[in-house]
């Protein structure tokens, strides 16, 4: 049991689930350029014009000319398999085989992300290896659960040096059910032999925060990104911009 301050606010707690991008990364550096790589490889073996690659960076929540992204759109709370979905779906309208466009945009996936150097784009939210380490010396159980896939998970805290830190990494690709139901806390929480009540939640969109209800966190801390907006937080205990906010309380 750790107790952990919040806002003059103070929580007992055996551990700690982490949603990943916008969370633990930088939303911004990891997925907008990622996510034009992608749909311009797609267009490119298409032979698209830039009509379509602006349609289709909008039907994952994106807009490139605003160096933007939907806070609440499926690049930022989406799994792989919804992305591909949706941009197979772009080459669907233009009469584009179902069967041949959804190929192509998982083949398209598979490449950019075997090619793409993944290192240059994963930096981390303000103050979390202070913080992670923290919690790691103190003996918190932390996980991450994340709509990506587990091996990306995996992979990206590997590159930030902190992915001996955590004790769980469940991926939407081994759930189900992704956020906000439960499955994925519940598989965490059993391979940490802790008890989701004991946890708090932090994430970056209010789907985190309501999956921290549906499993009864203890608390839902989100996480202002960037875009610095808040508006979507409905659901939210606390709101931080910097893990330095949450301190412990060592009495």
């Amino acid at each position: 049991m750790v107790r952990i301050r919040i806002d003059e606010q103070i929580y007992d707690i055996d551990g700690i689930l982490f949603d990943k991008d916008g969370t633990l990364l930088d939303f911004h550096t990891l997925w907008m350029g990622w996510s034009k790589d992608i749909i311009d490889a797609i267009c490119l073996k298409m032979n698209l014009q830039q009509v379509h690659q602006k349609e289709m960076a909008t039907s994952i929540g994106v807009d490139w000319q605003e160096d933007s992204w939907d806070v609440e759109g499926p690049l930022a709370i989406g799994t792989t398999q919804d992305l591909i979905t949706l941009l197979a779906h772009q080459l669907y309208v233009l009469n584009i085989p179902w069967n041949t466009a959804f190929k192509l945009v998982t083949d398209t996936f598979i490449e950019v992300n075997r090619l793409d150097n993944w290192k240059k784009r994963v930096k981390e939210m303000p103050g979390l290896k202070r913080f992670v380490k923290k919690c790691y010396e103190r003996n918190l159980h932390l996980g991450v659960v994340t709509s990506d896939d587990h091996d990306h998970a995996v992979k990206h805290l590997k590159q930030l040096g902190i992915h001996s830190y955590f004790q769980a990494f469940i991926g939407g690709d081994q759930v189900t059910h992704g956020k906000p139901f439960p499955e994925s806390a519940e598989l965490a929480c059993a391979q940490m032999n802790v008890n989701p009540s004991r946890m708090l939640v932090i994430g970056d969109s209010d789907g985190d925060m309501v999956f921290g209800n549906n499993i009864s966190a203890m608390a839902n801390i989100g996480v202002v990104s960037n875009t610095n907006e808040t508006k979507h937080f409905h659901h939210a205990d606390h709101l931080i911009r910097s893990y330095d906010e949450i301190t412990f309380d060592e009495k």
